[in-house]
């Protein structure tokens, strides 16, 4: 936009300088123009003011319509739904923490009936995943057989260390795309390491991608609507360079047509001067065509014929 504003300013100003030193051509160059600028400038700026018009209401249109009341909606449910799975899984883990005082992690003979205990805890809760830890340190697992799962997930040693200090917490890993959910609680006897329970539960894999697209779908519209005020600016400044490309095609026409009449003349003018001054072999050199073509051939017969006259 600066660039276009600058050539028709630099475009004016020369026809400004070319009148003040009454060069010949000049009134006819900036009438022409100002004739085609004037004609172009009209419509374009009826277009420009009704395209602004047009592209405010509709965009106003778009933020009027429901589609907000859908995606909060959308996002809330989403959110209500992660934080009832969350709170579950928490509540599962709290319970089996509170089962681990009835067992010594470090004697091998109890592991039969924590195995057992830890199986019926899940069933029970209907987890798919349940572990236990000693501090940072693996004890056991159990692992729903239906869930097709050949490696136990891991929740971390920094997560199992943080809920052994803070004394629960809730961890969704990354590389499971939002699908599994790890709750953790430790056991609330004291002690150094603290008996850590882990309860995991792993949602069905279309229910996991239409709840992270819903939130998704919240972050990106609210984006969107920040950047409201900067999408009518953008399309106004559009609108805006199409009409200064019209204004300096319409300039640019004027002056090409201006120039294929106002040189012919210069050239005839300046052939006038030397002929008035005696120089008969003066020939106009000019390129020009149709009538101005005929004028410049002629003038340069009657030179021609001058001269012959003189001889």
């Amino acid at each position: 936009i600066l660039a276009i504003l600058f050539v028709l300013a630099r475009s004016a100003f020369k026809l400004m300088v070319e009148r003040h030193r009454r060069v010949l051509g000049s009134r006819l160059k900036t009438k022409l123009v100002v004739t085609y600028v004037g004609l172009a400038l009209v419509p374009g700026i009826v277009l420009f003011i009704y395209a602004a018009s047009l592209l405010q209401g509709s965009i106003e249109r778009w933020f009027a319509a429901p589609v907000r009341q859908v995606v909060e909606r959308g996002n809330a449910v989403a959110q209500a739904m992660a934080t009832r799975i969350d709170a579950d899984c928490l509540r599962a883990a709290r319970l089996i923490a509170a089962e681990l005082d009835q067992f010594d992690l470090a004697d091998p003979a109890t592991q039969p009936r924590l195995n057992r205990r830890l199986s019926q805890l899940r069933a029970t809760f209907g987890l798919e995943v349940v572990a236990v830890y000693d501090g940072t340190d693996f004890v056991m697992a159990v692992v729903a057989p239906q869930t097709g799962l050949t490696d136990l997930p891991e929740p971390g040693r920094e997560f199992l260390a943080s809920v052994a200090r803070d004394g629960e917490g809730v961890r969704r890993p990354s590389e499971w795309r939002g699908r599994l959910v790890l709750a953790a609680a430790a056991a609330p006897a004291g002690g150094e390491p603290r008996k850590v329970a882990v309860a995991g539960t792993l949602l069905a894999p279309a229910l996991a991608a239409d709840t992270a697209d819903l939130v998704n779908a919240y972050q990106q519209f609210l984006q969107f609507e920040v950047q409201k005020g900067a999408l009518k600016a953008s399309h106004q400044l559009t609108f805006l360079l199409v009409t200064l490309l019209i204004l300096l095609a319409a300039s640019w026409t004027g002056l090409y047509i201006a120039r294929r009449v106002t040189v012919p003349l210069q050239a005839l003018a300046e052939a006038t001067r030397r002929v008035s001054q005696g120089d008969l072999q003066f020939q106009v050199e000019a390129a020009a065509d149709d009538e101005l073509g005929v004028l410049v051939g002629s003038f340069n017969q009657m030179t021609a014929e001058l001269a012959r006259s003189r001889e």
